[in-house]
């Protein structure tokens, strides 16, 4: 009869003791869970903003890379500085959007890949403007 007790005691101990481990080993999981999820919400706004990054990039280009073929303004300057040779008749063409034209190089860069068109209209108006 006293074995039976302490071997009941033992197992009714066993099971308080897998009880508290099978409790543990739930609040470590629930925790990784916790920490999977953050680490997946993190991971997923990281690829979100490279996603943006890449789509400007992407944008940015394709604006460079039309700009000079499409580009309102810098196409009629650049059909002006190529097709026309009088100043005067070009400065009287181009006299609206120079402003324009001077901002979107500057801010673009278009300037370098014209090869200096939009510069020497500017420096064309200077002299013109002088003399």
């Amino acid at each position: 009869d006293q074995r039976l007790r302490t071997v009941q005691q033992q197992q009714q101990l066993q099971y308080t003791n897998n009880k508290e481990l099978h409790q543990q080993q739930r609040e470590k999981l629930e925790q990784i869970k916790e920490i999977m999820e953050a680490m997946k919400k993190k991971q997923e706004e990281q690829q979100f903003q490279i996603q943006e990054m890449l789509e400007s990039q992407q944008n940015q280009f394709t604006l460079l890379k039309q700009r000079p073929e499409t580009g309102g303004h810098t196409q009629q300057q650049k059909i002006g500085v190529e097709t026309r040779t009088g100043v005067s008749d070009e400065d009287g063409r181009n006299d609206k959007p120079k402003d324009d034209t001077y901002k979107i190089g500057n801010i673009i860069g278009t300037k370098d890949t014209d090869g200096n068109s939009e510069w020497q209209v500017v420096k064309r108006r200077g002299s013109s403007g002088t003399s």
